[in-house]
């Protein structure tokens, strides 16, 4: 068992000394490779999927997928497909703002179908007011 024997010769204070002064005026391996070092090959590309593993495979999208669920799938799921197609919305068609933090896919019929043209881009503000979520919360609060 080698690391046990590493192990209590370091736990002795005189041999952490010798160590200790043995390296005592070497440079360190990274001293001085501050630049040196190349970038990463996907900085600055955040989002974008270059490699053909993460890519959809032709031939295999939506109802062609094995897996395809159609109308039945879910809530997250349906959102994830409008934003596969559609895009990350950055503009708010209710308010047209750009500087908001958050943009979310709000569906218009309220009966979440696969259908593109029932998804508009919303901040989230303008999203809460289309869905009248704090009316929702209240009910919900006073049902209880």
């Amino acid at each position: 068992m080698r690391g046990s024997k590493t192990k209590t010769l370091w736990e002795n204070p005189e041999y952490r000394e010798h160590m200790r002064l043995v390296h005592l005026g070497q440079k360190s391996w990274n001293k001085d490779l501050k630049g040196v070092m190349p970038s990463p090959w996907n900085k600055g590309i955040k989002g974008i999927h270059l490699s053909p593993k993460s890519e959809f495979k032709k031939g295999r999208k939506d109802e062609k997928h094995p897996e395809w669920k159609g109308e039945l799938a879910s809530y997250v799921a349906k959102h994830q497909w409008v934003t596969r197609w559609k895009g990350k919305p950055r503009k708010c068609e209710m308010c047209s703002t750009t500087k908001a933090k958050h943009y979310e896919w709000a569906n218009i019929s309220g009966k979440y179908l696969r259908d593109l043209d029932d998804y508009m881009r919303l901040c989230k503000s303008c999203h809460h007011k289309f869905d009248n979520i704090s009316e929702k919360i209240w009910k919900k609060r006073k049902s209880k």
